[in-house]
């Protein structure tokens, strides 16, 4: 994967305030695992993420239960980023989560 402005490995995380983005396939790992991707959480709200997802998914919640997004609803949030950085993140994860669907149908965003 390409260096990421928004978006982090595992080992790069500093802290625990994060966003996890999982493979749907992978539910049942322990919290942080290598294969997922990580966000700063007020990040995500500052560049309009959280946003872009909130309208495809009104019951998104940093804070609240994991978040199941199948791929319908993920090109639902591409065609709708909330700016220029917005569009950023989403292009910057987009060969992950293309990736994670070739092997499950959703991926999970797991909040804090």
């Amino acid at each position: 994967m390409n260096e990421m402005k928004y978006f982090c490995k595992n080992e790069e995380r500093e802290g625990s305030c994060y966003i996890e983005f999982r493979r749907g396939d992978l539910c049942s790992e322990v919290h942080w695992p290598d294969s997922s991707i990580y966000i700063c959480d007020e990040m995500m709200g500052k560049i309009g993420l959280t946003d872009a997802v909130r309208e495809v998914i009104p019951t998104c919640d940093p804070y609240g239960p994991p978040v199941f997004i199948s791929r319908e609803e993920w090109d639902s949030i591409k065609q709708n980023p909330k700016g220029k950085e917005s569009q950023i993140a989403i292009d910057e994860i987009s060969s992950w989560i293309n990736s994670n669907f070739q092997a499950c149908d959703f991926f999970v965003i797991l909040c804090i």
